[in-house]
């Protein structure tokens, strides 16, 4: 865990890194990440992906997914976020590219990615009955990218 983590109020460190017991086989379904460098900025109007097991349906009853749902996002200004939620620096803000569909409950911490680079971390956001049209707010994985590289352990990461 990051030392600077807090349970509560600014989420900017929510990050963690862990340990597996048997290393990945990496094949044409699995491949590593790529990170950004660090701070670099993701430009405004890009389109992303967020991939999360959160809830697929909130209201009238709570729904699991039963594979991976990944959701089209499209980055816009932080203020956007500012409006609807608590924000910190280190956060890239979308909405979902189709505003009908949003992250959900159980997506925290999932990745946000264009093609193999991973940008961000789910952090907050989505509305309340993920049904679309809130933004949602990403934790900026190139600005905690020197932590990431002095405490993982991936021996082929370029950094």
């Amino acid at each position: 865990m990051h030392p600077q983590y807090k349970t509560t109020g600014d989420s900017a460190f929510d990050i963690g890194i862990m340990d597996v017991s048997q290393p990945f086989e990496f094949n044409a379904a699995v491949q590593p990440i790529v990170l950004p460098r660090f701070n670099e900025r993701i430009r405004l109007g890009t389109r992303a992906v967020a991939i999360g097991w959160g809830l697929s349906q909130a209201i009238p009853q709570k729904v699991l997914p039963l594979l991976l749902q990944a959701l089209d996002v499209v980055t816009i200004e932080n203020d956007e976020c500012r409006r609807a939620w608590l924000t910190f620096k280190r956060s890239i803000c979308a909405v979902g590219a189709d505003i009908s569909v949003d992250t959900c409950f159980g997506d925290s911490g999932g990745p946000m990615m264009v093609g193999n680079v991973q940008w961000g971390l789910m952090s907050s956001g989505g509305a309340a009955n993920c049904t679309g049209g809130a933004p949602m707010q990403f934790l900026k994985v190139s600005s905690l990218r020197n932590w990431i590289r002095r405490f993982s352990k991936i021996p082929h990461q370029k950094f």
